[in-house]
């Protein structure tokens, strides 16, 4: 299927069984398996975000795995992903985690409404 492609990258979750098994479809000396590690956002919405398409030029270097993996690090900056933190942090048990993603994500963005109530709604249950 992509056999006459000069250079063929497969991106996918390897935490969804049914995305992993379907990215070993695709095998051969041109092929690139890169295991995406966006788990917050749609990765159409991601690459579209990041403006990562245009950057897909430097996975032809002779490493593209680590390419790939430098340019998913912008999600880091993404109030979107970064936004996706805080439920699960909530979901634990204890206030710690809901802590320390609200400071984290503060030092970045210091006026995240979202995050500035989470972390008051935090010190609160605690003080009580």
């Amino acid at each position: 299927m992509c056999e006459s492609a000069k250079d063929v990258f497969v991106f996918y979750d390897a935490d969804s069984p049914e995305n992993a098994m379907h990215a070993t479809l695709f095998q051969g000396d041109n092929v690139t398996h890169l295991r995406s590690i966006v788990k917050s956002a749609d990765p159409a919405e991601f690459f579209q975000a990041t403006r990562f398409l245009p950057a897909i030029a430097a996975l032809t270097s002779d490493n593209p795995a680590i390419e790939f993996h430098k340019l998913q690090r912008a999600r880091r900056d993404m109030l979107r992903h970064l936004r996706s933190l805080l439920g699960p942090a909530q979901a634990r048990p204890g206030p710690l985690l809901t802590k320390l993603v609200c400071q984290h994500i503060l030092r970045l963005h210091p006026t995240a409404p979202k995050f500035v109530a989470a972390l008051q709604q935090v010190e609160q249950t605690v003080a009580e």
